[in-house]
């Protein structure tokens, strides 16, 4: 059972260690296979109800071996990045708006040829002015667990919990 978010940094990290390296999906199809867990695990639980670590560390495990949704247009109309650092009590909407924002910038990204760009490692702005620091699914959730682990070492999990690992990950804390 996790209690905490560094038990659940540390099994995260496990399961990522784990998975072997021809295994990894992309970040984006990580994140659609998350959004898609997401969608599912929210419409089982009850209204406004948040997951447990353990539930938590489930989507994560799932996504990286799951089959991606396929990338709905609607996503892409209008991706702006967060105004500020998701709130630990945000909601499910919260991680939907990280999840969908992350996902159509990913693909900005990739349309315009900056995922391939062999600077793409060292991090760079996307069109919609985002900041990403990593497009390497390890080292994009390594950073987010690191982020939490300093923005809310204390935190209970939650989707807003999740949202904030995310938005950790594309932008670390410096």
């Amino acid at each position: 059972m996790i209690l905490s978010v560094s038990d659940f940094a540390d099994s995260l990290r496990e399961e990522l260690a784990a998975l072997p390296d021809a295994e990894a999906p992309s970040l984006p199809r990580f994140l659609r296979a998350l959004l898609g867990g997401c969608w599912r695990a929210r419409d089982d639980m009850g209204a406004g109800e948040e997951p447990t670590w353990d539930a938590l560390l489930a989507l994560c495990a799932v996504a990286l071996r799951d089959e991606p949704l396929a990338l709905d247009p609607s996503w892409l109309e209008d991706p702006r990045p967060p105004e500020s650092a998701p709130r630990l009590d945000g909601g499910f909407e919260e991680l939907e708006k990280v999840l969908l924002f992350q996902i159509a910038d990913l693909h900005q990204l990739e349309m315009v040829g900056k995922l391939r760009d062999e600077w793409s490692l060292l991090g760079l702005p996307s069109p919609s002015g985002a900041l990403w620091n990593s497009f390497e699914l390890f080292l994009y959730c390594e950073n987010g667990v690191e982020g939490l682990l300093q923005r809310a070492p204390h935190a209970e999990a939650s989707w807003g919990a999740l949202a904030l690992l995310l938005e950790c990950a594309r932008e670390p804390v410096a």
